[in-house]
């Protein structure tokens, strides 16, 4: 609940959220907002396999039926977390019935040594859980062969993706229109991970959007503040190319760029207003990103008309 207030005070009116414990708008803490409610899938261990399948099936039923705000999504989680076999199986469902799906991947070098191996830190911490099942991953495994999973969905995001090879980053172009990379920079910076390779993938024609990831290893959620992050570690990279990145970048992720992420005639009416100091500058991203203002009012569209609210 703290998370989806500090995202509305940042500004934020669509998002995709990834929760282990989804459930239907019942007590209206979505009510400002639209988007996607991402099922997190647990269970490396291949006996959970149907078990896992059918709760998938569950939430996407829920929230089709149930929800006016938001629309169901399905995340298994890591390939440390999961099995290739869960993977595939949720992407045919995904695709089946028409659901995005979101997973972590190439997050850490560790993840790397556990797929390549089957040894590790990553190893050792799930041995030591009781969750390590050696057999599920094959040998000699990369994000490759997940991402050739996650692209039979209709819609995928892969979350950080911080270490995806040349190769991996061109097959994520290639599936641009049905693939989304979700740079999480705060987060990155928090664990101290190498550069995050944001001119690669742009250079190359893949859709990279902004996430927050989570409290658990970020300031707060709010997204102009991440976006602020970013133009300041990727100076090299023009300003408006950052802009998209939590605009029409964002909105294609979630599935829903035909209808939101620019201010054009027959879209969703939803924008922020953010105060801009004293000053010489008449560059609006300098003014937007060189200074710390929050969000002062948001555009929110609505059937009849369009809500305004002053935060």
């Amino acid at each position: 609940r703290k998370g989806i207030e500090e995202s509305s005070q940042g500004g934020v009116l669509s998002l995709g959220e990834i929760a282990t414990l989804p459930r239907a708008d019942s007590d209206g803490r979505y009510a400002a907002m639209q988007g996607i409610n991402f099922l997190e899938l647990l269970g490396l261990a291949d006996d959970r396999h149907d078990e896992l399948v059918a709760a998938a099936n569950a939430h996407v039923a829920t929230f089709k039926s149930s929800s006016r705000h938001l629309s169901p999504g399905l995340s298994p989680h890591a390939p440390y977390t999961v099995s290739p076999r869960l993977v595939d199986s949720i992407a045919t469902l995904a695709a089946r019935t028409h659901t995005p799906v979101a997973m972590h991947l190439a997050e850490t070098r560790e993840e790397l040594e556990l797929l390549q191996s089957g040894s590790g830190p990553f190893c050792e911490l799930l041995s030591e859980l009781g969750a390590w099942h050696p057999d599920v991953i094959p040998r000699g495994s990369t994000p490759l062969d997940y991402l050739k999973l996650l692209a039979k969905a209709e819609r995928s995001l892969v979350i950080h993706g911080n270490y995806l090879t040349r190769e991996e980053i061109e097959f994520a172009a290639q599936q641009r229109e049905r693939m989304s990379v979700i740079y999480c920079a705060r987060t990155h910076a928090y664990f101290g991970h190498e550069r995050y390779p944001l001119q690669e993938m742009l250079d190359c024609g893949v859709a990279v959007a902004l996430g927050t990831d989570s409290r658990a290893s970020n300031p707060d959620l709010n997204m102009l503040n991440e976006l602020r992050f970013v133009a300041r570690q990727h100076q090299d990279i023009p300003p408006e190319s950052i802009l998209r990145l939590a605009t029409i970048n964002a909105a294609t992720a979630l599935g829903i760029g035909e209808s939101h992420g620019t201010l054009t005639p027959g879209k969703q009416a939803n924008l922020i207003v953010v105060p801009i100091s004293e000053g010489d500058s008449s560059d609006p991203y300098e003014l937007l990103f060189g200074w710390e203002q929050s969000v002062m009012m948001v555009f929110r569209s609505k059937s009849c008309c369009t809500e305004v609210t002053r935060l």
